[in-house]
């Protein structure tokens, strides 16, 4: 429910919230209802964030909050959720919360630190209370990775801080295969994957029809959709769902590869030609499968989190084979042109962090995809001569990921503008 980032940052908070209440019963779950009085003891929030989670957390838009954006307000109100809801930590965000919230926001010291050494997903919260009374929480490696909860009193919880060997396994097995392995899986998939595959179309559908009721957040999806067609449709419904999830709507996303705007990006432009089209369902589900292996597949290849937008590469690489799919009737040799034309046209695009505009970045990758297809299927294959383009689309990926390697640098340029207006 809402921006990856921030539910993580809600969640740590209130692990740590509860640890320093001596709050916990089984499985970290919360014994007794937090009072008001207990709001009152907190003395300071101090959070350490990676440089990715901060750069996508500090502008974004919190569920339930019409509104509310940023770290500050995600950590304190992170404090009223039950943790064992994970990354639907805001959930039981009510009217009364949010407003005994800000007014804590105002008056509470909280202090963030980017911890610049840290590239892999880090979140640690330390929260101070009267009577050096304190509680702290990590998660690391992993949205929802909880490796240490303690307080001064007693260690809750103390994971592998570590999985990086459990990690690198998996990717590399991934890496090992072929498109043509991933096609020739979701030609016949199994029934609890059919469920996942659907459970995720229903959700970006909620998600864009909320962003089409009204403007959300800059309002992208809901100011294009005015014009009609099939590529309109998929830029429309792809952006108003983003618009929605970064604005920060209660709907959740289903996060494809550690993101919910990529979970849409590889959704809603398949769903959305085959909704203004004779849609055949069947195809519909093995052709998202499809896109949702393909943005792994890719992700596999570069990071979870860098500075280029997933959107304009990742999600865009796998929606391009996912539509393609469909569109071809499961033609695997039209999913990889498409694949080629797509890593030829925008990936490049910046991340910038988790924001209101986001919902544009969908917009023109939704574009993108439906152009990369469109020329697939009339077999414009392009060369191998053309720029980074390898001799297939498995080596395309590649080099796109040697590239997300290469631009670490350019993240702390972007990170030293976006935490300059903080100050």
């Amino acid at each position: 429910m809402g921006c990856t980032e921030i539910a993580t940052i809600g969640l740590a908070s209130s692990l740590a919230f509860n640890a320093a209440l001596d709050n916990f019963g089984e499985d970290l779950g919360s014994i007794r209802k937090i009072r008001a009085k207990d709001f009152m003891s907190i003395k300071n929030i101090f959070l350490t964030l990676d440089p990715y989670i901060f750069k996508n957390a500090v502008d974004v838009g919190i569920p339930k909050t019409d509104g509310g954006r940023g770290i500050k307000l995600a950590a304190i109100l992170g404090m009223f959720g039950d943790s064992k809801r994970i990354l639907q930590i805001f959930d039981s965000v009510s009217k009364e919360r949010l407003k005994m919230a800000r007014d804590l926001e105002k008056s509470l010291d909280i202090q963030i630190k980017i911890k610049r050494e840290k590239s892999d997903i880090y979140a640690e919260v330390r929260i101070k209370m009267e009577k050096d009374v304190w509680g702290r929480a990590i998660i690391q490696n992993a949205h929802d990775k909880i490796v240490l909860v303690e307080s001064n009193k007693r260690c809750f919880l103390k994971g592998r801080v570590s999985r990086k060997k459990d990690t690198e396994e998996h990717k590399k097995a991934f890496k090992d295969l072929t498109i043509d392995d991933l096609i020739d899986f979701v030609a016949d998939l199994p029934g609890e994957i059919k469920t996942v595959v659907r459970n995720g179309v229903y959700l970006v559908k909620n998600l864009s029809k909320e962003g089409l009721k009204r403007p959300l957040g800059i309002g992208v999806g809901y100011n294009l959709r005015k014009s009609g067609g099939e590529k309109t449709s998929m830029k429309t419904r792809t952006a108003s769902a983003i618009d929605a999830r970064m604005f920060g709507s209660p709907n959740p996303s289903i996060a494809v590869a550690g993101s919910g705007n990529q979970g849409i990006t590889a959704t809603m432009p398949i769903y959305a030609y085959a909704d203004e089209t004779k849609m055949n369902e069947d195809l519909l589900v093995r052709s998202t499968a499809l896109s949702y292996l393909v943005t792994i597949y890719a992700t596999c290849h570069s990071s979870y989190l860098s500075a280029v937008c997933g959107l304009g590469s990742k999600a865009g690489i796998g929606s391009s084979a996912g539509l393609a799919y469909y569109m071809s009737g499961g033609d695997g040799r039209v999913v990889k042109i498409a694949i080629q034309n797509f890593i030829a046209s925008i990936p490049g695009m910046i991340c910038d962090g988790g924001k209101y505009s986001c919902s544009i970045k969908g917009a023109i990758t939704s574009d993108s995809v439906y152009q990369s297809v469109m020329l697939a299927l009339n077999s414009t294959d392009l060369p191998y001569a053309s720029g980074i383009l390898g001799k297939n689309a498995e080596e395309s990926i590649r080099n796109l990921g040697e590239i997300f390697k290469a631009v670490k640098p350019l993240n702390e340029r972007i990170l030293k503008i976006i935490a300059s207006k903080q100050e």
